[in-house]
């Protein structure tokens, strides 16, 4: 079982494993799934307090799509 069957199982077992979660999120992004890795870093962020993992990794992707509202930024840094 490679580490997406691994974080998938977790999560099945306690669907709140935010570890895991944010690890699928991984593996979902560097497959190529940007839409569903945000949709499980958002779950990660929204239960945590400050920067982390999952909020680093939403700005950079908000930054690459030009959504710097999402991304925490006011305006365009030029």
């Amino acid at each position: 079982m490679g580490t997406w069957g691994r974080e998938k199982q977790a999560i099945s077992i306690e669907p709140k494993h935010w570890g895991a979660i944010a690890g699928l999120a991984s593996c979902l992004y560097e497959e190529g799934d940007v839409d569903g890795a945000i949709k499980l870093w958002e779950r990660v962020a929204a239960k945590n307090e400050g920067a982390d993992d999952a909020t680093t990794m939403l700005a950079e992707i908000y930054l690459e799509r030009e959504q710097y509202a999402k991304a925490g930024l006011a305006k365009k840094a030029r």
